[in-house]
C-alpha cells in the first residue's frame, strides 16, 4: 500500500505525517526502529495486562512476533499461561481468521478473538 499507492500523500496527511522531515516517510524495514527497541525485546510485560485485567479494563491484546509462524494458537498458550482471567473467559466463542495459502493449498490462521 506505502509502496504502490496513488494516493499516498493523503494517506500520510491522515495519520498526520505529511510534514515529516524524514526521507522516506515510510520505511518497510528500519534498522533504526529496531535498535530503538533492542531493549524491549521478549521482555515479558504480562503483569501490566493482569493489572488492567484486574481492573476491569477494556483490552485489546494485539500480538505479533511469532504469529506469522506458529499462527494465532501460539497467542492462546501465552494468554493461557500469563494471563489471569476468569474461566468464563476460555468459555466463549472464539472466532479465527484464515487465509488461503495458494502455495500449499492449507488455510493458515493469522488472528482471532474472543
Amino acid at each position: 500500500m506505502f509502496s504502490k499507492s496513488g494516493k499516498l500523500n493523503d494517506l500520510f496527511k491522515s495519520l498526520h505525517i505529511e510534514n515529516s522531515t524524514k526521507v522516506p516517510i515510510y520505511e518497510f524495514d528500519s534498522d533504526r526502529v529496531d535498535v530503538a527497541y533492542a531493549s524491549d525485546n521478549l521482555v515479558d510485560y504480562s503483569n501490566y495486562y493482569n493489572k488492567l485485567i484486574e481492573m476491569d479494563f477494556p483490552l485489546l491484546v494485539l500480538s505479533g512476533e511469532f504469529d506469522a509462524r506458529d499462527g494465532a494458537i501460539s497467542q492462546f498458550d501465552w494468554m493461557k499461561k500469563y494471563l489471569n482471567l476468569p474461566e468464563e473467559f476460555w468459555e466463549q466463542d472464539r472466532k479465527i481468521y484464515y487465509y488461503n495459502d495458494e502455495k500449499n493449498k492449507i488455510p493458515q490462521a493469522v488472528g482471532g478473538y474472543w
